[in-house]
């Protein structure tokens, strides 16, 4: 589908010598019906329509979880959000004129996939290893690569993986010539960083290196400059990295010569900075440019198909690293992992079996070799090794002075649900505005408001 009449129609004889029916619509309000009413599989659409343009379809799509897939036309400045909604389902995007030979490839590969029944794939070929958010998110990177202008932001819980997928964004890319540098942010004094970040001349400052000292942006031309932890940027520090990130240059410190940045920002917090930029904890101008392309990363408790897998995966790369015997994982071994919350994500659970790998014994990996090595059953006030109930029962939120946590045990997950069901009635279904109220967001909401629509479905 397309705004103009012609392009839309040469598009579907386009797509109906390749062996597919193609209906043609001229608006978004009337492609959704026909989604709804023709079962269609794939839909072609330009973002920019009148009425609702394509990533509103796209997103009205995905809030109905109508089974279709989407293929973007865009213009140059709609790249960013064409990415952004690669996060929602999107198979690619395509920016005018159309390269018509690798939109075919991609009906074609579509096809192939959807008579094959192989959508499941992983980008280190373990087959089933990510979840289907994850694959989206990996595609969405994989896109990012044919524009390194474009900054990226990564959030995501301690242990979630940022800097993995900052540097599967770097050395997929076939096309790049740099280096990946990565900086914490938090590591540095404010005067360390700002030397560290843009270089110096010599005689800078006291203590300076005679001859100088290239920076990190210096050292990552033509690559990827990871910042981590972003959040701690110091205000002033905030200011001066806009402006290199807004300009495309930067002066040493203690240097007169202009310098031309071609690197890519990829930067990476564990905060919730919509909430600090509320705050006014950090720039909302920096966030805003940072936030061109944002993706969140879910923390492992919320992708527990990926457990299995991912125990598979640690084991085997063990195996010869340190000589250990495990072959099998006992079902109610991998069980209790699927039920432990995780709280250091990825990274604990890697910490975990490596320290089971290098001091327990044994062909098969128990409960007993897990329990040894995972956070006590209760300490943390919840008794994870217990089946969490489908839903609990209403809880009233408590409002007290200081906080009183209620007597009776509850399931914290069920109480969320009902939090978000009731936002959801309070702004009548506008997700923008939930997230908002909820200080999340709108990723982080998705994952909410699909267990509230199952929670819905089962109380009806």
């Amino acid at each position: 589908m397309d705004d103009e009449k012609w392009p839309a129609e040469d598009l579907a004889r386009f797509v109906e010598s390749l062996g597919h029916t193609a209906h043609v619509f001229h608006s978004g309000a009337d492609a959704l019906e026909g989604i709804k009413n023709r079962a269609l599989e794939l839909v072609i659409s330009d973002v920019t329509m009148p009425g609702m343009s394509g990533l509103e379809l796209v997103q009205q799509a995905f809030d109905l979880r109508l089974p279709v897939q989407f293929v973007l036309i865009s213009g140059v400045e709609e790249v960013a959000q064409s990415i952004n909604a690669m996060e929602l389902g999107v198979l690619d995007f395509f920016t005018k004129p159309i390269d018509i030979a690798k939109l075919a490839e991609v009906i074609q590969e579509y096809d192939h996939r959807r008579r094959n029944e192989t959508f499941a794939f992983s980008e280190t070929g373990e087959a089933g290893l990510f979840s289907q958010q994850m694959r989206n998110l990996y595609r969405k990177l994989r896109k990012l690569q044919d524009f390194p202008q474009i900054p990226v932001l990564l959030q995501g819980e301690t242990g979630t993986g940022k800097e993995v997928l900052a540097r599967y964004l770097h050395h997929q890319n076939e096309h790049v010539t740099g280096a990946f540098i990565a900086l914490n942010c938090s590591a540095l004094t404010k005067e360390l960083f700002e030397a560290e970040l843009f270089g110096y001349e010599g005689g800078a400052f006291t203590g300076a290196e005679r001859a100088g000292k290239p920076g990190k942006i210096a050292l990552a031309a033509g690559g990827t400059l990871f910042l981590d932890e972003i959040t701690e940027l110091a205000p002033d520090l905030q200011a001066k990295l806009l402006r290199v990130i807004q300009e495309r240059t930067y002066f040493p410190v203690g240097g007169t010569t202009e310098r031309t940045v071609d690197t890519r920002f990829v930067c990476a917090t564990n905060e919730h900075i919509e909430a600090l930029v509320q705050r006014k904890a950090f720039r909302e101008d920096l966030f805003y440019r940072l936030n061109v392309c944002q993706a969140t990363i879910p923390p492992l408790r919320e992708r527990t198909e990926e457990i299995g897998p991912l125990v598979w995966m640690f084991l085997r790369s063990f195996a010869d690293e340190f000589d250990h015997e495990f072959t099998t994982v006992a079902p109610e071994a991998l069980t209790l992992m699927e039920r432990y919350p995780w709280p250091g994500n990825i990274r604990e659970m890697r910490n975990v079996l490596t320290n089971i790998a290098i001091f327990e014994e044994g062909r098969e990996l128990t409960v007993g070799h897990i329990r040894r090595h995972l956070t006590a059953p209760g300490s943390d006030g919840h008794d994870w090794e217990s089946p969490r109930p489908a839903h609990a029962e209403t809880v009233t939120l408590p409002v007290s002075e200081p906080f009183v946590l209620p007597d009776a045990p509850f399931d914290l997950e069920a109480f969320t649900r009902r939090v978000v069901a009731a936002a959801m009635e309070q702004f009548q279904g506008n997700k923008t505005q939930v997230a908002a109220h909820l200080g999340l967001t709108r990723t982080q909401l998705y994952g909410r408001y699909r267990g509230v629509s199952d929670l819905a479905d089962a109380e009806e």
